[in-house]
C-alpha cells in the first residue's frame, strides 16, 4: 500500500509537468521560454533494466520515466511501526540520435533532455508528499543505455513512515485474558527433562 501509493503520487506529479511549466511564464518567463519545447514524459513504470534488454522489452514510447526505490536506513518506532530513509531513483530514458555538439542538426531536440531533467528536478526537490517527507535530490548520474539513447539517474532522497505492517496487524491487548494450558497425551512436562519456553 504504502509503496505503491508513494509510486502513485511521483506519477501522477511527473505527468502533471506541464501544468508546472505553464505556471512558471507568471515567475519566470525566460526559464518558461527555455522549457516550453520539453516533450511530455510519455511513459511511466517502475525500473527493472528495461533499457538494457529493449529487443526483449515490450515497446514504450519516450521520454520515458522508470522509478526505483531503496531503503538507505530503517528505524523502529513502535510496534510493526518504521521511519524510513527512502532513496527514490528516476532512470530517464529518451530515445534519440540527436547530437548536442556545437553545429548539430538536431542540437536543440538533443538539449531538451537536458532540459528535461530540469523540469524533473524542480517537480521533486523540495515536494513534500501525502506519503512522504520533503525530498531533496543526492545525486544525478549518467548510466548506460545499452543502445541508442539518452538514460540519466536522478536520486532523491525523502523519510516515509511506514505503518503497513501495523494496518494489516491486529495487536490484542492481553492483560485482561485468562490462559489455560490443556494437557497433551496427559502430560504437561516438556520430553528428556527439557526447560519450557515460556514461564508462566
Amino acid at each position: 500500500m504504502i509503496w505503491s501509493n508513494i509510486y502513485k503520487e511521483l506519477s501522477v506529479r511527473i505527468m502533471g509537468m506541464r501544468q508546472m511549466i505553464d505556471r512558471l511564464e507568471e515567475l519566470s518567463p525566460e526559464l518558461a521560454e527555455e522549457l516550453i519545447s520539453v516533450p511530455d514524459v510519455r511513459y511511466i513504470d517502475l525500473w527493472h533494466e528495461q533499457t538494457g534488454q529493449l529487443d526483449e522489452e515490450l515497446p514504450f514510447p519516450t521520454p520515458a520515466v522508470f522509478i526505483g526505490f531503496n531503503t538507505l536506513e530503517s528505524a523502529d518506532i513502535g510496534t510493526l511501526a518504521q521511519d524510513i530513509r527512502l532513496q527514490v531513483d528516476l532512470y530517464v530514458f529518451w530515445e534519440t540520435f540527436a547530437d548536442t555538439y556545437d553545429g548539430a542538426i538536431m542540437q536543440a531536440e538533443a538539449l531538451d533532455y537536458l532540459n528535461l531533467m530540469t523540469v524533473l528536478n524542480v517537480l521533486l526537490h523540495g515536494y513534500t508528499g501525502e506519503y512522504f517527507s520533503t525530498m531533496r535530490k543526492t545525486g544525478f548520474q549518467r548510466m548506460d543505455s545499452g543502445g541508442a539513447g539518452n538514460l540519466y539517474r536522478a536520486s532523491f532522497e525523502c523519510m516515509v513512515r511506514d505503518y503497513s505492517a501495523l494496518e494489516l496487524m491486529e495487536v490484542v491487548d492481553m492483560q485482561e485474558k485468562d490462559i489455560t494450558v490443556t494437557p497433551v497425551d496427559g502430560t504437561t512436562g516438556r520430553p528428556n527433562g527439557e526447560r519450557p519456553l515460556y514461564d508462566i
